[in-house]
């Protein structure tokens, strides 16, 4: 088994695969290799007032990209569970607030907590 924490010309994809393993033109059927452990983790988000440091209550939040979305609770919370490893955008949107987007790295050393301050509209 390889060292992925060595890097290696051989341990460099050469062909592109499609998101379920196969190749779309058919030139092989080998099945990509992913160096990364993937582990599944819990993402904590709090959302507040820039100004006040109030929650903002029931504020949407949208990782467009995997197709997932959460609304935060009273207390301006919301718990993603079960994300893969790796890199998000996430929009956040709440009414009377200026829209946000920001890009969370998911690592599974780290307790994946985000705290949003949303700024008011004017």
């Amino acid at each position: 088994m390889k060292n992925f924490d060595e890097h290696h010309p051989s341990d460099v994809l050469e062909e592109e695969y499609d998101i379920d393993g196969s190749n779309p033109e058919n030139l092989s059927t080998k099945q990509p290799t992913v160096p990364l452990e993937l582990k599944q983790i819990d993402l904590h988000i709090n959302v507040t007032d820039s100004e006040t440091g109030h929650p903002v209550k029931f504020a949407c939040l949208s990782l467009d990209e995997i197709g997932v979305t959460a609304v935060c609770n009273s207390d301006g919370t919301a718990v993603i569970n079960n994300l893969l490893t790796g890199s998000y955008l996430i929009d956040v949107i709440s009414p009377g607030y200026r829209a946000a987007t920001l890009k969370a790295a998911l690592i599974p050393e780290d307790l994946c907590q985000i705290h949003v301050k949303m700024i008011r509209n004017a």
